[in-house]
């Protein structure tokens, strides 16, 4: 996720980020993982694995580790505006004259200008029950599932928030079709987990129902895909699933 915020080049100096690379060095603190590392850099964590040629997930305090730098730098060129660069990073020439404290449109040859900075991703949290677990796959990226029976469980992906439910509407559709016929569901007279979606979208066989819902959380984005097979099992698991699903929290 893409954030604009207000520093200066001085200042992203300050926090220990270097201009212009492409990486930047983090060093470990006791209690951290590659998990929580990866996330706070917006980098999977095999990604952080393959930069740093690690073989397993093993870190220690004090080892260094290269991430990727948050911050990006524009190094001005001849004939470059502020129009030119704004347009060239998707910014508002207002956004990039903030962002580095700019009091008019004049730029020279050789200055640094921040043109982005990358903030952490949105992390997810809710109280399990006994018998279920709630695990993180990728930044971004979680699942709830029933220990016992694995194959009943909930996906939940961040969004961007610049998505256009039509958009989501029409990728559930397509992700749902193969399993039966896709019917959007009428959100007055259902759980309470599901009053308050943007979109409820779900299909059915004699094996198994799969549902797509979006819904806002803490004011995020949130899409949850949820894989419950047509078993006896499901009329415990699925109000356990909701119940826990209730408490979902975005730090």
């Amino acid at each position: 996720m893409m954030k604009f915020l207000t520093l200066t080049i001085g200042m992203t100096a300050l926090l220990g980020f270097s201009n212009g690379a492409d990486a930047a060095i983090h060093e470990v603190k006791k209690g951290e993982t590659l998990y929580r590392i990866a996330n706070e850099y917006n980098m999977t964590v095999t990604e952080l694995k393959e930069q740093n040629n690690l073989k397993s997930t093993i870190i220690f305090p004090g080892q260094k580790l290269t991430v990727k730098d948050p911050v990006k730098i524009h190094i001005v060129k001849k004939g470059d505006t502020l129009y030119s660069i704004a347009r060239n990073n998707e910014m508002k020439v207002t956004e990039l004259k903030a962002l580095n404290n700019l009091t008019s449109h004049i730029i020279y040859p050789g200055q640094k200008l921040v043109v982005s900075i990358e903030t952490k991703q949105n992390q997810l949290e809710l109280k399990t029950q006994k018998g279920y677990t709630f695990t993180a796959e990728e930044p971004n990226i979680y699942q709830l599932f029933s220990v016992k029976y694995s194959n009943f469980f909930v996906r939940m992906e961040v969004l961007d928030q610049s998505a256009k439910l039509s958009d989501l509407r029409k990728h559930a559709e397509t992700y749902l079709k193969p399993i039966g016929k896709v019917t959007e569901v009428d959100r007055k007279h259902v759980q309470p987990f599901y009053k308050d979606s943007n979109l409820y979208v779900i299909a059915s066989n004699s094996k198994i129902t799969q549902s797509i819902v979006v819904k806002e959380v803490n004011g995020v984005l949130i899409r949850f895909f949820f894989h419950l097979p047509n078993m006896e099992e499901s009329e415990d698991i699925v109000p356990a699933l909701l119940k826990q699903l209730d408490t979902l929290t975005v730090k």
